[in-house]
C-alpha cells in the first residue's frame, strides 16, 4: 500500500473517522488519519509475517520425526524455507 493509496483511503472515510477521533473538530486531520491507517497496515503486515514464520518453524519440526524419509525431509526443509521467504518478503513491503 502506497502513501497515495493510503491518502485516498483517507480522503473516503475522512469526515466520518474525525468526527469518532474529534467530535469538536470540524478540519480533517489527513495527517492523524494516515498514520492511524499506516499503523493498521504495519500491524496487519507483521501479524501476516508471524504467521509464515509459525509455518516455518512447524516444517522445521516435522522434518525432524524418524517417520519421514530423508526425500520427505528436504521437502520439509524447503517448505520452512518457503515460509521464512514469505515471511522475510511481506515485512519487505513496508509503506514508505
Amino acid at each position: 500500500m502506497t502513501v497515495d493509496e493510503v491518502v485516498l483511503i483517507a480522503h473516503d472515510i475522512a469526515d466520518d473517522l474525525v468526527r469518532v477521533l474529534d467530535p469538536d473538530s470540524v478540519q480533517p486531520r489527513e495527517d492523524r488519519l494516515c498514520a492511524a491507517i499506516l499503523a493498521l497496515v504495519a500491524a496487519e503486515r507483521e501479524a501476516c509475517a508471524q504467521v509464515c514464520e509459525q509455518k516455518a518453524r512447524d516444517f522445521d519440526g516435522t522434518g525432524e520425526s524418524t517417520m519421514v524419509t530423508e526425500a520427505g525431509k528436504l521437502v520439509f526443509e524447503s517448505m520452512a524455507a518457503g515460509a521464512r521467504e514469505c515471511a522475510h518478503a511481506i515485512r519487505a513491503r513496508v509503506t514508505p
